[in-house]
């Protein structure tokens, strides 16, 4: 039995959709790896359903866009390291007005985090179903 002549090398959608959506969760963690970037390249150069296709797709986009928010989140709390700093040998009034600060940008990074948890458990849920793994209202192009 020749498999590369099979749609999806003869693994089930399921299990390529969720393999795809666990691609895009490594890239919103920060840790992209030469196996997702073959897998990417395998799954749109060979037969695969449009399912699968689709799920790429939009598990990598989420992934990356995950990725640019906590990023921005990092330049901002360094941001705000450069200016607390300076003012902590001054007043120490100026450095708790810089805690208060951290302490929303770490309560908002951790709430835009388990945002995009949400939506990547949603997604995982859908793949394992077998359907495309998209997310309700969120359109992403």
């Amino acid at each position: 039995m020749n498999y590369l002549t099979k749609k999806n090398f003869g693994v089930p959608t399921n299990l390529l959709a969720s393999m795809a959506v666990l691609f895009g969760y490594s890239l919103y963690r920060g840790s992209m790896s030469w196996v997702m970037i073959a897998f990417t390249v395998i799954v749109f150069l060979f037969d695969f359903d449009d399912t699968v296709r689709n799920t790429v797709k939009t598990s990598l986009k989420f992934g990356f866009l995950g990725y640019l928010v906590d990023m921005l989140f990092s330049i901002l709390r360094t941001v705000l390291e450069w200016f607390s700093a300076a003012g902590v040998s001054y007043r120490d009034g100026i450095r708790t007005t810089y805690n208060v600060f951290e302490k929303i940008i770490e309560i908002s990074r951790d709430l835009v985090g388990f945002a995009f948890i949400l939506v990547f458990a949603f997604m995982l849920l859908s793949a394992i179903k077998g359907k495309e793994a998209k997310v309700p209202n969120i359109d992403i192009k």
